[in-house]
């Protein structure tokens, strides 16, 4: 897993939401937040970005 299957699964939700797949869009979202969680992607960004690009 990677965060390219976590945009993808987002982007599949929002074709999935806006064609009126609703119960298929929300799905999606789940199983991308579970990777998510999987893949540590809620960690604070001070641990592992630039000095220069915590600042922006």
């Amino acid at each position: 897993m990677s965060l390219h299957v976590v945009q993808a699964a987002n982007m599949l939700a929002v074709v999935d939401y806006t064609t009126g797949r609703v119960n298929s869009g929300w799905l999606k979202i789940g199983l991308a937040a579970r990777i998510s969680q999987a893949l540590h992607l809620m960690r604070e960004s001070d641990h592992w970005l630039p000095l220069v690009e915590r600042e922006e």
